[in-house]
């Protein structure tokens, strides 16, 4: 599997390209996208460049080191660092194998990590998360191997990190990269700032000078049926509401049709064998999943495709094609333009399997509780999904992603699909006997009291927050209109709060979006003047 079932995967970012690779199993929640390494700040870059790779023995359980440590995987670069003295940028590659950090472009100034760095004269460290990659303690995902990954643990493996690795290119002068001499800087996106923020909540040393957040998700919920609402508002209006069409459609027919109705709906989507319909349903989620991986600078996306398939404007597929109207196409010819994208570009390409066959079916079947997805525990550096879906489970990083609420006039997501829908899947991956709990397992409410509550924080020092307009996970950041008493707003100089007009996730991140919108450019720049303030304000710098 390339991504989770119970939970989706925060980040937008990575190497896999959307509906890239074989799926066997629950289905691919929002794609991440691909950023290649081919735009340099000069020519020969990548010649001068050459990000090493490094180790780190790290406690299994910082709260019991008697149990040991384990090999933690780091990548540093230093083509911008100016020597002793200066800073020390950070990235956290969060919830996937970390060299997809080094080969993309977090390492030079493309990126908001290497952008710091070039600014300050800084070096790039890239941490690989614990239990990913090849960061793993144990060859086995077994539910007492993953008792030890956990948001505590996460938290000190950075802190113990910049305290106390001796970083090769300080060639053993350890003042010159200790975190109380020189600045350290902490720059995530996505799951890695959510990290970051709650790292500098809950550090009592503060071991970090400043952090950035971009794109996080910092209030934890359990239904996070809202993850669509900034997708509606962004997407092409006739899109959106010819979804709302189809999915009202197969709802009904779902809840109340007869047995050969369903059969004949899921048999136009490609979906024949599939047995359960809370399965179908969910299927007809990829479409809109795929609005995550859009961003300014990549011009037309699988998410365009997508709606002009629904809107019936696929020239190839509709001989007749036109420009459909501000209401769209109606439903019948939108169920037709959904129906065929999921046959032709879904379970064709991104499951690899023949429309309404039994091995179609297994690409999104979740209740076959001895399925190997679900049973098998051996480490796969490659893999990122059984951690994940821990990390989920036990902390309910992501939420689980329903369809709207009865109340909300509009939904682009079934609204059969429920939180149950979710923890039915927890349970066939780690289960427990009954009126028991996974180790270290929180409720939304125990977890975001355990960041000091959530979105709600006020006691930031040095936090940058940027989020975009567009994103799905806006309505769990500080920039949530759910937020009580409204989005955070800057508040003096020690928390600044950045929103990208039409931004969508991690906008902010890239000089290749700056490049191609005056409004990323200018929030970008302000962005980095504010990091280098804060870099500029550090006790003893020079």
């Amino acid at each position: 599997m390339i991504l989770i079932s119970a939970f989706i995967s925060l980040l937008a970012l990575g190497d896999i390209a959307a509906g890239a690779q074989l799926r066997k199993g629950p289905l691919v929640g929002p794609p991440r996208t691909t950023r290649q390494d081919t735009k340099l700040a000069s020519a020969g870059e990548l010649t001068r460049r050459a990000v090493q790779v490094s180790h780190f023995d790290q406690l299994i359980d910082h709260g019991n080191p008697s149990l040991g440590t384990f090999k933690q995987r780091y990548w540093w670069d230093t083509t911008y660092y100016a020597g002793p003295g200066h800073p020390i940028v950070v990235y956290n590659a969060g919830e996937f194998n970390g060299e997809y950090a080094t080969t993309n472009t977090y390492v030079h100034n493309r990126s908001i990590p290497g952008m710091v760095a070039a600014e300050v004269g800084g070096a790039v460290v890239i941490i690989e998360h614990r239990y990913f990659g090849e960061s793993n303690p144990f060859s086995q995902y077994t539910v007492a191997n993953l008792s030890h990954l956990n948001l505590n643990n996460s938290i000190a493996d950075m802190v113990n990190f910049a305290r106390t690795a001796k970083l090769p290119f300080a060639n053993g002068n350890a003042s010159a990269t200790d975190p109380s001499r020189v600045p350290w800087i902490n720059v995530g996106s996505s799951y890695s700032g959510s990290l970051a923020d709650w790292t500098q909540r809950l550090d009592a040393t503060r071991t970090f000078w400043a952090t950035y957040v971009s794109s996080s998700k910092v209030q934890l919920f359990d239904d996070f049926w809202m993850y669509f609402k900034p997708v509606e508002l962004g997407m092409p209006k006739n899109c959106s509401a010819d979804i709302n069409r189809v999915i009202d459609h197969v709802d009904k027919i779902l809840q109340t049709g007869s047995a050969k109705d369903k059969l004949d709906l899921k048999t136009k989507f490609g979906w024949a064998k599939l047995k359960y319909d809370d399965d179908f349903a969910e299927a007809l989620s990829q479409g809109p999943y795929l609005w995550q991986s859009k961003d300014f600078s990549f011009g037309y996306m699988p998410f365009d495709l997508f709606c002009d398939y629904v809107e019936n404007a696929v020239p190839s597929v509709f001989p007749d094609a036109t420009a459909p109207g501000p209401d769209g196409v109606g439903l019948e010819k939108a169920l037709d333009g959904y129906a065929k994208w999921m046959q032709f570009e879904y379970i064709t390409k991104t499951c690899q399997s023949t429309p309404n066959s039994d091995d179609a079916a297994s690409c999104a079947d979740t209740h076959d509780a001895n399925a190997s997805f679900y049973t098998s525990v051996d480490v796969d550096p490659s893999a990122t999904d059984r951690q994940w879906q821990w990390m989920n489970c036990v902390w309910p990083l992501a939420g689980r992603l329903s369809g709207a609420p009865k109340g909300e006039p509009t939904t682009l997501k079934s609204r059969l699909v429920t939180p149950a829908y979710w923890a039915r899947q927890c349970a066939s991956y780690f289960p427990a006997p009954a009126g028991s709990k996974l180790p270290g397992a929180l409720t939304p409410t125990e977890a975001n009291e355990e960041t000091k509550g959530g979105y709600t924080y006020a006691g930031q020092q040095r936090v940058l927050y940027v989020n975009n307009q567009f994103d799905p996970w806006l309505y769990g950041s500080v920039s949530s209109p759910m937020r009580p008493g409204g989005p955070m707003q800057t508040t003096g100089d020690k928390t600044p709060v950045l929103v990208i007009p039409g931004g969508d996730h991690m906008s902010d991140f890239w000089k290749d979006n700056a490049e191609v919108n005056a409004e990323v450019e200018k929030l970008q720049n302000q962005a980095i003047d504010i990091m280098v303030k804060w870099i500029k304000e550090f006790p003893g710098k020079k």
